[in-house]
């Protein structure tokens, strides 16, 4: 084998080990951002700390109107009234990406995610993606007497 044969031997093995470097390199970048844009997040409500909070809900007068709150780990929460007796309430965190709080406004009867477009109506539904899966909810026990509702997880 003569010393230029050498030297090409050389050069060929390292282009091929950095092509192969590169396409790891690639991998490792294209991977996550693919998995972030396809899918949903997983259960926001997974990562709530434990709560149980009372709001008061008298200001609620009419059928879907809502008051906002956060939890004790400063999650907001969005109460929603539905009937005179029947209390929702939804994590305001978007099950696509996770974006929370000041990312997600009601206007009316919708809440909008501003970081993708996402829309739910009060109930917490999914109406237009990327979202496609429900907010989470909690379960939300009225007081009629005293116009409080509880909320626990």
């Amino acid at each position: 084998m003569t010393n230029e044969d050498r030297i090409s031997s050389r050069r060929d093995f390292l282009k091929i080990c950095m092509q192969g470097l590169s396409g790891i390199a690639v991998l490792g970048f294209v991977a996550p951002v693919i998995n972030g844009c396809s899918g949903n997040a997983t259960d926001p409500g997974s990562n709530v700390a434990a709560f149980n909070i009372t709001v008061d809900v008298s200001s609620l007068t009419a059928n879907n109107t809502a008051i906002r709150t956060t939890t004790p780990d400063g999650n907001s929460l969005l109460v929603v009234r539905q009937s005179s007796t029947t209390y929702i309430t939804l994590l305001l965190i978007c099950t696509h990406q996770g974006c929370g709080g000041p990312d997600m406004r009601q206007i009316g009867s919708v809440i909008n995610c501003s970081c993708h477009g996402s829309q739910f109506d009060l109930a917490g539904r999914v109406i237009q993606g990327p979202a496609t899966t429900n907010l989470t909810t909690y379960p939300t026990a009225f007081d009629a007497t005293a116009k409080k509702v509880t909320i626990h997880n």
